[in-house]
């Protein structure tokens, strides 16, 4: 069996990388068998800041808008630089849209990418142009479609990235893969969080209904909106609360700040405090996550592991991270007022509710990672390590 080793923008082993998503991805994966070990890409030290303020500089010298420095050649050589001799015989799976070009040249190394969208997606979805040149943006998106080509295949976050790879880098089927992401989740204490008392739904007639929050990006994420959906709601007789976890009152404007039934946790450390951020989530009825752009949400997935309902967006591939049994999927340009409706009309229908909540008790663990790298190793080529158990979760 060759050495399957994960690669990011920066450290895989590190909770700190891209949201944890390569961490979490190659804690399971490890546990499973599928990846022996992660890369540690350093884009964090003296010499990469250097070159990139140089970098920048160069780009402004020739009207060019700074920016996109990680997206570059000599970033991405700088980058795996230290690794590139080691990994020959290596299959490598790259959380990043590119590649160092030596790594590709080395025609004895297998090259995945595991991608949320590509980078015509974050251009074009998440208007990406205000933060960088044009001149890369081309450079980038035509390094990446031959990456993509040369490589063994693409794994899509969604199908809604997969259509990018399909439609605008005309990649061939075979080469297109799609695997949800799991939670940002250590599977450790998501067992012992599990595992420490009996958690099946119960009857929530006689209770407030609870929502709940996470992310730091209020803004894209739509907590402006949840916020006055509340407040509308209890206008109209609904004592909801709603648990925010990742922002603080004080990032928000003035009058968005003291909303009754609102409770302020700010940021939660899921890796020092996983005990308390597993159970501010889980004691809550419905996630909410009312993103204007988003490739995916790990929140979603986190709120699909912790057994409750959902109310989401149908922005970019988040729908797909929803469980179709246990959400309630609304435009991404719903008003204050809409969701407010959509919150009511839950604490209304609690029976409704009751069913979301025991469906999503039921198929929490397709939020997991071990159910994505079940779903990789579908169409894997490799033969995992069959000596390494799957982990073992309450049923």
């Amino acid at each position: 069996m060759p050495r399957v080793v994960l690669a990011s923008l920066g450290d895989s082993n590190d909770p700190l990388t891209w949201s944890g998503i390569p961490s979490y991805f190659l804690q399971t994966a490890k546990s499973m068998g599928l990846i022996d070990e992660g890369l540690r890409l350093n884009r964090s030290g003296l010499q990469f800041q250097t070159r990139r303020a140089a970098w920048n500089l160069s780009r402004l010298l020739v009207g060019e808008r700074r920016g996109g420095y990680q997206y570059s050649k000599s970033a991405l050589a700088q980058m795996w630089a230290p690794v590139a001799d080691s990994l020959s015989d290596s299959v490598v799976i790259n959380c990043f849209q590119l590649t160092a070009e030596t790594v590709i040249a080395n025609k004895s190394i297998e090259r995945w990418h595991y991608i949320d969208m590509t980078f015509e997606q974050l251009l074009n979805f998440y208007d990406a142009h205000s933060i960088m040149g044009k001149g890369i943006a081309r450079e980038a998106l035509t390094r990446e479609r031959d990456g993509y080509r040369s490589s063994a295949g693409v794994i899509a976050h969604s199908h809604w990235a997969a259509q990018s790879l399909r439609d605008y880098y005309s990649l061939p089927p075979e080469l297109i893969h799609v695997a949800l992401p799991g939670a940002s989740l250590d599977a450790e204490d998501y067992a012992l969080w599990e595992s420490s008392e009996d958690r099946l739904p119960r009857s929530i007639v006689n209770t407030n209904l609870r929502l709940v929050f996470t992310g730091r990006d209020w803004k894209r994420k739509g907590l402006d909106r949840l916020l006055g959906a509340v407040q509308i709601a209890h206008r109209k007789g609904s004592q909801v609360t709603l648990r925010v976890i990742g922002c603080r009152a004080e990032q928000m404007p003035a009058e968005m700040r003291n909303i009754a039934g609102v409770e302020w946790l700010g940021a939660v450390n899921k890796r020092s405090d996983a005990r308390r951020f597993l159970e501010l989530v889980s004691g809550c009825h419905i996630g909410c996550l009312l993103s204007l752009r988003e490739a995916g949400g790990i929140g979603l997935r986190e709120f699909t592991a912790l057994g409750l309902a959902v109310i989401g967006t149908d922005s970019g591939g988040s729908p797909e991270h929803c469980l179709p049994g246990s959400s309630v999927i609304v435009p991404a340009s719903a008003s204050t007022e809409e969701i407010a409706q959509v919150i009511i009309d839950l604490d209304k229908d609690r029976d409704r509710l009751h069913r979301m909540r025991e469906y999503a008790w039921e198929h929490r663990h397709q939020g997991l990672w071990s159910h994505s790298v079940s779903e990789i190793r579908e169409f894997w080529p490799h033969p995992a390590n069959s000596a390494v158990p799957s982990p073992h979760y309450s049923r």
